[in-house]
């Protein structure tokens, strides 16, 4: 399925969610947040977020690595970001 929606912060977590993983809640659980990006490249970004004290950088590039292969099958535009920090989404071709 291709797609050249914009893609919303309520969508991508919801394909996110739907897929199996976990919203973070407080400092104490782990999981991906979604947020609308204003000013730069990108329409959405994506991190994941460790419980208090815990996760290495590749630990977290991991998470965003599985995060990007659910969003590009559903037809977005994934890239790390930031040293593998975070995810941006872009529409299908926008980037």
């Amino acid at each position: 399925m291709t797609t050249t929606r914009t893609p919303t912060p309520q969508g991508i977590s919801r394909l996110l969610a739907d897929a199996g993983f976990a919203r973070v809640g407080d400092r104490d659980t782990e999981g991906f947040s979604a947020g609308k990006i204003y000013q730069g490249a990108g329409d959405v970004r994506v991190r994941h977020w460790f419980a208090a004290g815990g996760g290495t950088d590749a630990e977290r590039r991991a998470h965003l690595e599985r995060y990007a292969l659910v969003i590009t099958a559903a037809g977005y535009t994934a890239e790390l970001h930031d040293g593998g920090r975070k995810l941006l989404v872009f529409a299908k071709g926008e980037c």
